[in-house]
């Protein structure tokens, strides 16, 4: 059996002394199983960090992308987004991250705005389990407070 979450490709992102991050991706073999599978990347890893010097970062499997994955609407486009606005409930900083593919029609928008009513149905939903799930980069819980319809320049 293969691995339960197949994978095709593995990308390493390091941190240089300058806090710049450069990255590697590869392709990689399926396992017998998930088991093998990580054990392989672990032994890749230390591997890697081994005959670098920067900090490893981030490390992330990507899937196979098959013809059957593929979105069920021509709509999913990577240009549209959503732009979600949060802010950390202790230090009031404020960031942002966006999701791509955003598909308008499965939210009530604010009359007048490309701005998501956070409060019903999905854009609750989102506010609600994005602040249950999500943290802050100084490592607090967030406040989702504005999500907003945006193309592919922000």
């Amino acid at each position: 059996m293969p691995n339960d979450v197949p994978a095709n490709a593995y990308t390493t992102s390091w941190i240089d002394r300058d806090s710049e991050r450069s990255t590697s991706r590869v392709n990689i073999k399926q396992q017998i199983d998930n088991a093998a599978f990580i054990a392989a990347e672990a032994l890749y890893v230390s591997a890697i960090d081994a005959v670098t010097n920067g900090n490893i970062w981030q490390s992330s499997a990507q899937l196979n992308t098959l013809a059957s994955q593929l979105p069920p609407t021509g709509n999913a486009f990577r240009e549209n987004k959503w732009l979600v606005r949060y802010e950390d409930t202790v230090t009031f900083e404020r960031f942002t991250f966006t999701l791509p593919t955003a598909d308008p029609t499965t939210v009530t928008l604010i009359p007048g705005t490309d701005k998501v009513d956070l409060t019903v149905g999905n854009g609750l939903n989102l506010k609600n389990d994005g602040e249950a799930f999500l943290m802050s980069p100084r490592g607090n819980a967030v406040n989702i407070y504005e999500v907003e319809y945006v193309g592919r320049n922000i």
